[in-house]
């Protein structure tokens, strides 16, 4: 009888630990997968923020390609920082 309380009293001790090792495996699942989310949003923010700076990149280079065709070249030396882009340009 004594074996018999002893394993039972073995097999509780171990179902025990075996809950609290589920109950961490779900724990870190879920802090990865929040992880993951926030790693997303991270990725997608900064995305969004090089699209922003190319479209305006794009905005200055045909600002610049517009100028380059209205103002005469006499005068285009007059706007160093327009005529610097205009020379790493492509038309």
């Amino acid at each position: 009888m004594y074996c018999f309380l002893k394993t039972t009293t073995e097999v509780r001790q171990l179902h025990k630990e075996l809950n609290e090792k589920v109950s961490e495996i779900k724990r870190l699942q879920l802090e990865l997968t929040r992880q993951k989310g926030e790693e997303a949003s991270n990725a997608m923010d900064s995305s969004k923020r090089l699209i922003e700076t190319l479209e305006k990149e794009n905005t200055t280079l045909k600002v610049c390609r517009y100028m380059h065709y209205i103002i005469p070249s006499q005068y285009r030396m007059f706007l160093p920082s327009y005529q610097s882009k205009l020379e790493n340009s492509y038309f």
